[in-house]
């Protein structure tokens, strides 16, 4: 059979361009909400406070207060600068800063300049830092170390106990559970299996954790500012690697109006990437071939009771570096976190 172009350009012309509108206008629309749930994830995530801030005030030899200072504040790890003005009170406030360690230097004309290192600014804290600067020349510098001091947070009501890095890498985890760090803050105790839900129904009794004598339902579980606490059970829903974690903070009373929905709240803050790279591999096994046999297995002549457990993982971060193309020192940073669980375990059956 023959046709003609017309028939031909009738047949699967107008077809191929009504498929090829029907796509675009799918491809928008898929576009359009997928930005609204960006967006929204993003309103979430800012809703929730995982950052601290640092209240600075600068005063001369006198004790009085010096407006219109120069204060420049920048990130160790990152290097990322945030700079600010003292107001007529000699105040400058930083806002929303990520947890970690910073270093900040002061200027005014007719003052020497002041440096001020190891500052550590903590999740969920809105601390105060006094400065002093002495009269001299601009170009001599006086350094002081802000670890000599203590950052109180006396601008902020809320009461918490901050597990930083350093407390997760040391001290010992059974199971790299960081849930269980949370029993070392004030008012807090494990669940027993008879009276969590959570344990009951999901089968694990160490997701959980009771505040002040509340329910287990009565904790909120933010990672980098997003519930994930089972709304039904009350446990956490998602609990990161330890390696993964910058440090987490139980607050608990007393916190700002971004909180909301609890009593007590477990706020965790996952590691960021840093100008350095970082690399971590480890293994944790347990293995019957070089395990004991039990007691009463050797007095009936039995083997050992076969269990072999793998724990395993990586970390990796630092500046995202394309050679030639980009350099994100300063600027863009990337965290990778993997971790995987394996056992096998056998089970011995009497008959009698």
């Amino acid at each position: 059979m023959k046709f003609k172009k017309e028939d031909m350009r009738a047949r699967t012309g107008a077809p191929h361009k009504a498929l090829v509108k029907d796509w675009i206008r799918y491809s928008r629309l898929v576009l359009i909400l997928a930005w609204i749930c960006l967006t929204g994830s993003i309103g979430t995530a800012v809703a929730q406070s995982v950052t601290g801030d640092l209240v600075a005030t600068v005063t001369d030899d006198s004790g009085a207060v010096i407006p219109k200072v120069s204060l420049t504040l920048t990130e160790v790890n990152t290097g990322q600068v945030t700079s600010q003005e003292s107001d007529s009170n000699g105040l400058a406030t930083f806002s929303s800063l990520k947890p970690g360690g910073y270093k900040l230097i002061v200027k005014m004309q007719g003052f020497k300049a002041t440096q001020l290192d190891n500052i550590t600014v903590v999740i969920g804290q809105r601390a105060s830092l006094d400065v002093h600067m002495s009269v001299g020349a601009v170009d001599s510098t006086v350094t002081v170390s802000a670890s000599e001091q203590a950052l109180l947070n006396s601008e902020s009501a809320a009461v918490g106990q901050d597990i930083g890095k350093a407390a997760i890498e040391t001290l010992p985890l059974n199971g790299r559970n960081f849930i269980q760090l949370t029993q070392l803050t004030t008012g807090a105790s494990p669940i027993g299996n008879g009276n969590s839900p959570a344990s009951y129904w999901t089968g694990r009794s160490d997701t959980t954790v009771s505040f002040a004598g509340l329910r287990e339902s009565d904790t909120s579980y933010l990672v980098n500012g997003i519930e994930t606490r089972n709304a039904r059970f009350g446990n956490t829903g998602l609990r990161p690697s330890v390696d993964a974690i910058q440090e987490f903070r139980v607050q608990r009373t007393t916190f700002g109006a971004e909180f909301g929905h609890s009593a007590s709240i477990v706020n965790t803050d996952l590691l960021g990437g840093a100008n350095s790279f970082h690399l971590v591999v480890f293994e944790l096994n347990r293995n019957t071939d070089y395990a004991a046999n039990l007691y009463f297995n050797k007095q009936q002549n039995l083997p050992r009771n076969i269990l072999n457990q793998n724990n395993f993982g990586t970390t990796f971060s630092g500046p995202v570096s394309i050679p030639k193309l980009y350099n994100g020192r300063d600027k863009t940073f990337f965290m990778f976190n993997y971790e995987g669980f394996g056992v096998y375990q056998s089970m011995r059956l009497q008959c009698f």
